[in-house]
């Protein structure tokens, strides 16, 4: 949901600034970040996925994906 939100939810509110740090447009900067922010995201989903994969590895009773 994060990387949601963050995209469609946000970007309207982003683009009424006018602010241009390094002479690029402040859309532009909140564009790269939200690459940024996804790519954490999944990385954070992907390291509970292993991490559930883990203890489950030695339950026989756990159900298998």
């Amino acid at each position: 949901m994060i990387p949601y939100l963050w995209t469609v939810a946000a970007v309207p509110a982003v683009n009424l600034v006018h602010a241009s740090p390094l002479d690029v447009p402040l859309l532009l900067w909140w564009a790269l970040l939200g690459v940024l922010v996804t790519a954490g995201s999944i990385f954070v989903v992907w390291r509970l996925d292993n991490a559930l994969d883990a203890a489950t590895a030695d339950d026989p009773t756990a159900v298998q994906r």
